[in-house]
């Protein structure tokens, strides 16, 4: 079964820390504006990064992370249909208790009323996630704290709508980014998983994924990425605008339409930078030629309220230099203001954490950071991984599950500081 579970960072503390000669504690770029440099005696070129308790590794790059509920984040319920049904009948050979599947948690904070709100996307009928071509939809559930559990409220927005991004606006507007179909399509045709376990070992194998996508994407239909905003966690909720179209491509020798995957930041009243990836097919002679590799490039607009003040920098090429195939996506972006000096001097850093797919073949549970100290003109890629696909639980010091898939990064974070980190995860193949 997908799941979101919420896993907390070690803990939340200010940016000073009593670990640090106060005088010397500024974030460093060379600390990836995550710690500061403290340099030995002879010289400021050799030293070691001090890193905040947030962030370990050599350059602050890593998550310091700490053990996670089980119960925590959000696990969807039982359809309807089976919530007093015996768990522990069998039907055909299968345990029937269907769960219908969630993908990635977008989490925000409420301050006037302490509650969390996460924005999710969430598969119909019963539904996993290979199913994801119609059958998503994006809910918003609430919880007492960023770890959870939470609770699914209401419905945002009907299929098919995907992997939202939430930020909040400059005048405390609750904002979602998603891939969707504007105007919902009324005869849809939505598949329905409510007659068999769709979660066997035959639906997660390579064969059913190529299945699927041959009915889904492999007959490319729109897929762009829509803008809708409220003044409410809850709702109503603005009609939705595109503000950037799908990224065509090979896939399979078929065109495909690709997600974009856009999140964004603010870095003033009104404009915004964001990354969004887009599917190449280069270099010739590469995997990326026939199976497509998804590459992070940059966005800016003028007025988020503006659709046409959007732009999505294509001829500036990828973000991040020498990355190689598969690539990286699922970005999730924040603003940190970090104090620089002792005069007081104060400097944006746009920091962001994507799921890494670098290697011989896609990795599945590997996490990235990045920043940018120039406003989204420059990107520095962490060579270091900023978790994997292992994750410890509360409950048992010695108790730990190796994911099959940790992907849909989201961090919590409040004031530029994070305090947790969601993903939208698969355990197994046989999940």
């Amino acid at each position: 079964m997908l799941i979101d579970y919420t896993i907390a960072l070690f803990f939340v503390v200010s940016l000073l820390t009593v670990n640090v000669n106060a005088e010397r504690c500024f974030a460093a770029k060379r600390c990836s504006y995550n710690g500061c440099w403290i340099s030995n005696a002879k010289t400021d070129d050799s030293g070691t990064c001090n890193c905040y308790p947030q962030w370990t590794g050599t350059s602050c790059t890593v998550l310091n992370l700490l053990p996670a509920k089980r119960n925590g984040g959000l696990h969807s319920p039982y359809d309807s249909k089976d919530r007093d049904h015996d768990k522990n009948k069998k039907n055909n050979g299968v345990i029937s208790k269907r769960k219908t599947s969630s993908w990635g948690g977008s989490i925000l904070l409420d301050k006037a009323t302490g509650v969390w709100h996460m924005y999710a996307a969430e598969m119909i009928n019963n539904c996993g996630i290979d199913y994801w071509i119609p059958n998503s939809r994006v809910v918003h559930a609430v919880a007492d704290t960023y770890e959870g559990p939470f609770t699914v409220a209401d419905v945002v927005v009907e299929p098919y709508a995907h992997e939202p991004n939430a930020v909040r606006g400059p005048n405390g507007e609750w904002i979602i980014y998603m891939s969707m179909r504007h105007p919902l399509d009324p005869d849809e045709n939505f598949w329905n998983c409510t007659s068999s376990n769709i979660m066997s070992t035959k639906t997660s194998s390579p064969y059913r994924r190529r299945t699927l996508l041959s009915a889904t994407l492999l007959q490319p239909r729109p897929n762009d990425t829509y803008m809708t905003y409220s003044h409410s966690p809850h709702g109503p909720w603005s009609k939705p605008v595109k503000v950037l179209d799908t990224s065509r491509a090979i896939w399979d020798g078929h065109e495909v339409l690709i997600d974009t995957n856009l999140a964004v930041t603010f870095i003033d009243a009104t404009s915004i930078v964001g990354i969004w990836r887009k599917c190449n097919n280069s270099p010739k002679g590469s995997v990326c030629e026939n199976q497509c590799c998804t590459f992070p490039y940059l966005l800016t607009a003028s007025n988020w309220k503006d659709p046409t003040t959007y732009h999505a920098h294509i001829d500036r090429g990828p973000i991040f230099d020498a990355i190689l195939s598969y690539g990286s996506e699922d970005p999730m972006v924040w603003t940190n203001v970090i104090q620089m000096n002792d005069n007081g001097e104060k400097k944006d850093i746009i920091k962001a954490i994507l799921h890494d797919e670098q290697g011989p073949s896609r990795t599945t549970a590997i996490g990235r950071y990045a920043f940018s100290d120039d406003g989204g003109k420059t990107w520095v890629y962490s060579q270091e991984d900023a978790y994997n696909g292992t994750v410890f639980w509360t409950d048992d010091d010695d108790s730990y599950t190796t994911l099959f898939r940790r992907e849909r990064p989201h961090m919590v974070v409040e004031d530029g500081i994070p305090l947790a980190v969601s993903n939208g995860v698969q355990e197994s193949t046989n999940d």
